[in-house]
């Protein structure tokens, strides 16, 4: 259900497009009139984290009953889970902490300062995508080699993870890798769905 729910929650965050202007004038007037929506996108964020957390710790248990000696990649996995987690905590603050500290008085200095922290998240963002990559290759590769998922989710994984880490790799700006990049953001959204149904429905079968 964790994973379920990370999956809608992911589809319905957001973050108001920053202004091409980066004045003062433009970041205070940016941050009072969507400070609604930053603020429900950090709790949002913080939410995706927490429910995270919960999704690679449930799948580093199913990895480990389903491999028969020690394997790596159930580290892997959960290494790179938590990493996505951290992401989503700093990203999600860094765009909230204005609104939710307030810009009252505060020095334009100060508020550009927060500005910039929002292009802060988001080239996390961008750093992301190899562990998120790396997240869904782990998965999938113990998911074909172990059947702990359905092999079809395995390999769907696998051509997922590949493609974020795909997108995460090109240096040169190209249609190509900028494809990638979307496909694997999706895909890491959709992913957690693809998941949980799966072991919701194993759960009732066994039921």
């Amino acid at each position: 259900m964790c994973a379920i729910a990370l999956s809608l929650i992911s589809f319905g965050v957001s973050v108001p497009e920053l202004p091409e202007s980066t004045t003062a004038e433009a970041a205070r007037g940016y941050l009072t009139d969507n400070s609604a929506a930053l603020r429900l996108f950090g709790i949002s964020m913080a939410a995706c984290a927490v429910l995270l957390i919960v999704v690679v710790g449930q799948l580093r248990s199913l990895m480990a009953a389903a491999e028969e000696r020690r394997g790596s990649l159930r580290d892997v996995a959960f290494g790179a889970g938590i990493l996505c987690a951290v992401w989503l905590l700093v990203s999600g603050s860094f765009h909230a902490a204005t609104v939710f500290d307030g810009i009252e008085g505060l020095p334009d200095e100060i508020v550009l300062s927060y500005y910039g922290l929002m292009s802060v998240g988001d080239t996390l963002g961008s750093a992301s995508t190899f562990a998120k990559g790396a997240l869904m290759l782990a998965v999938g590769l113990a998911a074909v080699r172990t059947r702990f998922l359905p092999r079809w989710l395995g390999w769907l994984s696998i051509v997922l993870g590949a493609m974020a880490l795909g997108g995460g790799l090109g240096v040169v700006d190209n249609p190509v890798t900028g494809a990638l990049w979307y496909a694997g953001l999706i895909g890491f959204a959709l992913w957690p769905l693809l998941i949980g149904v799966t072991l919701l429905v194993k759960s009732v079968k066994r039921a």
